[in-house]
């Protein structure tokens, strides 16, 4: 039973990243600006930023009106999501921020996040984790 539980907590990850994405993706053609996604150490909180790295403490979907990469206070949050059950681990592949353009393509400045890493208790972690 506990191994359902566990996989149950992968899947639901997984999915909720990868709803993230897609979220961005969508609203950065539909509003015809920059959106991203990024790891954040308050992605619950109004002044939430992006902190880089690890997913674990949750994530933010912001629009980049001045498309600096990074948001700012005025900036809005389209979606967040808190911090993940403490026996997950999710480290990204560089600095945890990825951002579409107005045509739906990755923003290549600074370089986007292309691996994410979903690791519970059971596995291996890779290095640098």
């Amino acid at each position: 039973m506990s191994d359902f539980i566990r996989n149950g907590r992968l899947t639901a990850t997984a999915n909720d990243l990868l709803h993230s994405y897609q979220l961005a993706r969508t609203e950065a053609i539909k509003q015809q600006q920059n959106v991203y996604v990024c790891a954040s150490a308050n992605p619950t909180s109004a002044s939430a930023n992006c902190s880089g790295g690890s997913f674990s403490t949750g994530w933010i979907v912001f629009a980049d009106t001045d498309r600096s990469g990074q948001r700012e206070a005025t900036e809005t949050i389209i979606e967040s999501h808190a911090a993940l059950d403490s026996s997950l681990t999710v480290k990204a592949d560089s600095n945890g921020l990825t951002g579409y353009s107005t045509s739906g393509v990755l923003v290549t400045a600074p370089a986007p996040t292309l691996n994410i890493t979903i690791c519970d208790s059971r596995g291996t972690k890779p290095d640098g984790f």
